[in-house]
Order: structure tokens, then sequence, then C-alpha cells
């Protein structure tokens, strides 16, 4: 019978199972295992665990992600650090070749592990990581068994002993990653879904196309780089995958569930008679009219979680879209681009992106504002400065500027040529492009690049002096793009338009973190600033960094403090925050009275909670809900 696990009344807020272990992570950042360790899998030597233990090597270590394979663990710690632990007799703890079980946490060492970690995966016996690079992309890197391909790299060799890239996925910006006995399967952030490894099954999602999924040693089905899935799936936007240990399940974000792969023992969810399905098939029957928001998946059973708890989500970027509204504006303009013709309205900040603009622009002195250009097209020219802000490349000719009359494709074809040649000589390093798509010669660095000027005082025009006395440079052309705050503040003629320095309330650390949300769409904060920044972001008008303060808000809660989090987000408008925090009050509400955060909530918090936990025709008072007589 289920029982409930109860460790120290830690709020448990991950968690994964291995073959015969399992281990999850708190609030606190602190892991707990337990379960069989003849492998070392637990990190406590090859001691069992009867009951859930705390890992001593991670005392001094924040763990951030946990993932188990068969009989091994990977670990990530707040920092990026990798540490694999348990059954190395494939190189699955991707330490080397060496046969003998990991005892005790090991760092996973290569120098193809740098970057930003963004997750972690285990399948039975290959792991996974994925890494945010500097110059914005996200690698995928694989160690373990690789006998079916299952690793991605591009061969079957038996065994991956250290972390080796998955080319094929370098261009992907792949979001998830869950794996099986043999094969594996990706997400992108785009929606698509990826698969490789071993197909025999139909795990892999190819439909017809698996027959030509052959293995060089015989008739295996299996493919050693990972292979988009399309069949069913190919106009559907996909955010979440699970393996088993030979099918797989997909989600798409209208909360729709896909399986295919083997179905033995009803694992599809497709009737009983359907024992195997090479290509996605949608789920019928009760799951049907159900919103699934979580999916996991056994070696053959799974579990999908519909949506009728508060789930804090969190909206697409507005990076691009936000920088492109000052292409060749006047506003906080400090560069003009010279042409025979006409002028367009530059930024130095975003223009410096360009190699060749960042020197020309260092170079120019005091109070000289043109950068004068030869025999360029006006179309071409600003078809790159639209690229420098936004990432973005739009074939677009202008045909004034083309000789002759010419069909929209030739138009397109000179222009693209021309592009090409402006690009090259401004600086920009393209890559070998796509005959039918040449803005795929662009490099997508616009994030690393703007990162590079967060309190960075070359082309900045605005200071901010915090509370410690720390002096922040940033730029109004940015800031202003990004917040119609800050663009009043600087437009609409109030005081701070005309001050080179302004006092903020906000503390050095936390402000550097909301420089680094505006600047690149990323939150960067650290557990005991994010309330503050939670709290920035609404003053500021920044919906999307509030919502991701409250995911990542949300991952701390636990008894002490959610009264003071409840109250937070209601005095914030933090509805997904204020919805979750109360859900959870209410759970817990005969522990969370007696702390000392209930206790100092203003007389207006407790009468809300008083009037939300009772019935409507009831009204309570403050003082009912400060004695925790409510029902």
């Amino acid at each position: 019978m289920p029982s409930k696990l109860n460790i120290e009344k830690k709020r448990i807020i991950d968690g994964c199972c291995g073959g015969y272990h399992s281990a999850v992570l708190t609030s606190k950042n602190e892991l707990y295992v337990f379960g069989r360790g003849d492998k070392g899998q637990l990190g406590l030597g090859v001691d069992n665990a009867m009951r859930p233990s705390v890992v001593p090597f991670f005392a001094d270590k924040k763990v951030a992600k946990v993932a188990c394979g068969n009989s091994h663990t990977i670990v990530c710690t707040m920092n990026g650090e990798i540490y694999a632990f348990g059954d190395n007799e494939k190189g699955q703890c991707g330490i080397g070749p060496t046969k003998e079980p990991v005892l005790v946490p090991q760092r996973v060492q290569s120098p193809e592990l740098n970057g930003r970690v963004i997750l972690i995966a285990s399948g039975s016996n290959h792991s996974f990581v994925v890494i945010a690079r500097a110059d914005g992309t996200r690698r995928v890197l694989a160690w373990g068994a690789n006998e079916k391909g299952q690793c991605g790299v591009g061969s079957d060799d038996p065994v991956i002993p250290f972390p080796t890239e998955a080319a094929e996925l370098a261009k992907q910006d792949i979001d998830k990653i869950a794996a099986g006995t043999a094969h594996t399967a990706a997400v992108s952030l785009k929606g698509f879904v990826f698969t490789w490894g071993d197909g025999d099954q139909g795990q892999l999602g190819h439909g017809a196309l698996a027959d030509v999924l052959v293995g060089s040693s015989g008739g295996n089905v299996k493919s050693t780089v990972p292979m988009r899935v399309k069949q069913a799936l190919f106009q559907k936007r996909i955010v979440d995958v699970a393996c088993g240990a030979y099918h797989t399940l997909v989600l798409t974000d209208k909360g729709e569930l896909y399986a295919f792969g083997l179905g033995d023992k009803g694992q599809l969810g497709l009737g009983n008679a359907v024992k195997h399905k090479n290509a996605p098939a949608i789920l019928r029957g009760q799951l049907e009219k159900e919103y699934i928001f979580k999916i996991a998946a056994g070696g053959r059973h799974n579990l999908a979680a519909t949506n009728y708890l508060p789930i804090i989500t969190v909206e697409q970027g507005t990076l691009s879209s936000d920088f492109d509204k000052i292409v060749n504006s006047k506003d906080f303009s400090d560069v003009d681009l010279k042409l025979k013709k006409v002028s367009i309205k530059g930024h130095k900040v975003m223009l410096a992106r360009s190699s060749v603009f960042n020197e020309l622009m260092q170079a120019m002195k005091e109070g000289q504002r043109i950068l004068k250009f030869g025999d360029v097209r006006p179309d071409v020219l600003l078809c790159v400065i639209r690229y420098l802000y936004t990432d973005n490349v739009l074939l677009k000719p202008d045909p004034q500027y083309s000789e002759g009359k010419k069909s929209e494709e030739d138009l397109i074809s000179e222009f693209a040529i021309a592009l090409q040649e402006v690009a090259e000589n401004c600086g920009i390093p393209l890559s070998k492009a796509d005959a039918a798509s040449p803005e795929t010669m662009f490099p997508h660095t616009l994030v690393p690049s703007l990162a590079q000027f967060v309190n960075n005082p070359l082309f900045a025009d605005i200071k901010f002096r915090t509370p410690e006395g720390d002096e922040i440079y940033a730029h109004k052309a940015i800031l202003s793009s990004r917040s119609d705050r800050w663009r009043a503040m600087f437009l609409a003629g109030f005081v701070e338009s005309r001050q080179d320095v302004i006092d903020t309330p906000i503390r050095a650390p936390v402000f550097l973190s909301l420089l680094k949300f505006v600047y690149t769409d990323e939150l960067d904060v650290n557990p005991e600033d994010s309330v503050e920044l939670l709290m920035a972001s609404n003053e500021f008008g920044l919906p999307r960094l509030k919502q991701l303060c409250e995911e990542f808000v949300e991952r701390g809660i636990d008894v002490d403090n959610v009264a003071w989090l409840f109250e937070i987000a209601d005095q914030n408008d933090c509805h997904q925050l204020k919805k979750f925090t109360f859900y959870f009050l209410l759970k817990e509400f005969d522990e969370v009275c007696k702390t000392e955060t209930y206790a100092n909530l203003t007389p207006q918090t407790l009468e809300q909670i008083s009037l939300l936990r009772k019935p409507k025709d009831n009204k309570p008072t403050a003082q009912e809900g400060k004695n925790c007589t409510l029902q």
C-alpha cells in the first residue's frame, strides 16, 4: 500500500526512481536517497537505505537536479557541477573506461561540459546533460551504454565512456530528454520530437521509415543519430516526453497524449489488442476529455496527471519583438548610419554585436554621431541591422533598389547575395547557407552578445545607484524597449530623464538580476533574492519575469514561509502564485497557523484568508484567523 514519505517535514520538489533505488530533492536543495545501494547508486558506499537518507557528500553543495538510471545516479549542483555514482559497467557514470562501481559521488569532468546546465537525464545505462553555451546554442552530451546507438553520437560503439556531443542536435535547442532501456527521445524549444537508439518495438515512432533504420551488424532496427518524428506529430507542438523500457509517450501543448512502441502489457493505452505501434497514436477513451499536463513512464506502465490544481505558466519571451520596436528609431539613438540618400538611426549597444561596427564606434570621437557608408543598398543594410537587434533575418527586398523588372524569386535571390556580402563586411560570422533558406547563415548570438553589456560602461548612457552605494551601468534603448515604466521615466519629462545617475531602492544583486533578464530574457537569481526580484518585476511591468519568479519561488514553498509568500503574492498581483500558496496553506493549515510568519501577517491578509476558508454565508473576523479557530 502507498505510504506517505515524510523526511523531517522537508518539502520535496523533485524526485526520480531507478531500478531499485530512488532519490528526492528538497526545497532546501538537499539530496535524500533510499533503496538498494549494492552498486553505490545511493552515494553511501554499498549500503542499502530502508528509509530516506541524506547524502553526506553534498552537505556543502546545493543540489539543483537529479536523475536515476537502473543502478546509477546523476546529480547537478547549483553551480553547474555534474556528479555521478553507482554502476559504471557500461560507462554510465561518464568518468572513463573503468568498470568498477563508483561508490562515492565523483565529478564528471570534460572540456565539453562548458556552459550552463539546462537539464540532466538518464536511461537504464546511459546518461545525458544539456548545456547552454556562451554563443547561445544548446549542446547535448551523452555517455554510457550505446550498443543500439542510444547516445545519439553517430556510432554504435558499445560504450561511450566520456561526455560526447550528439552533434545532430546542435542547432535544435533541446529542452527535454527522456530515455528508456536502449532508446532516447528529446523535445526542442520549437516543439519538435527527436528519437534515436533501439527501434525494434517501434519506440522511435518513425512508422514505415523504420524499415530503413537497419544497423550495420544485422537486422536490428536502430538509429545512431537523432531523427525528427513526423507522422501524426508533424503539425503538433510537443511540450513533454517520457520513455518506458520499450515505448514512448509525447504530450502536446493542447494536453493531448500520443504513444508508440511496445504495448504487450497495455502500456500504450490503446487497448489490449495493440501489441506494437511504430508511429504515434493518440490516446482516446477516458483521457480524451482531460487536459493532461504531466506524464511519466515506468518500464511497462505510465502515469498521466490532469490539471485540477493550480499550475504556474510562463508566457513566451518577447526579446526579439521588443528590440524590433527600436530598429531605425530616433529614441535614444546615438549613431547615424549615413548612406547616399538615406540615414538609418542606430543604437551602439545593439550594433556592437558586429565586430566591425564595434571597432568603428569605439574609435568615434566624443560628439561624433555619423558613420558613413558607400554604395550599400539601404534595404540590405536595414536587414543586417534588424538581425543585429533581433536575431531575425527578413528577406524582404525593396524593388526600387533593384535594376530592371524582376520576378519576386529573382528579387529575393539578388537580395540574398547582397545580404551575404554586407553581413560579411560587417564581421558577422556566417555559416554555410541552405539554398532554400539563406537566412540560416546567420548565427543566433543575440543573448550572449547583450549579456556582455549588463553593467558594462561601454556605450552606457545611464547609471543606477543602489542602497549599498554601487553604481550600475545601463542603456536606455534596451531598458525602454523592454519596460513601459522605464520608457515613460526617460521620455515623459520626469526628473529621471534629466539625471545621469538614478537612485534605486533595489539592492545591487537583485538589480543586476533584473538587468540580466531585461538584456537576455533569462532568469539568473539567487534563491534568497527571488522574492525581491519578483517585487521588482511587478514594479517595472515585466510579466514574463514575474511569472518566472513565481515559478522559481513556488519550488521553495514550505510550511514556514507559505503565509508570508501568500501575502507577497497578494500585494504584487501575482495571481498564479497566490492561488498556489493558498492551496498549500489550506492543505497544511494546522501547521501553518503555528508559524511565526503566520502570526506576523497583516490584519487585512488574515481577514482575506479567513474569508477564503469560510463558507460564503459566514463572515469571519481577522481575530478568528489569528486564533486558528477557522473551520
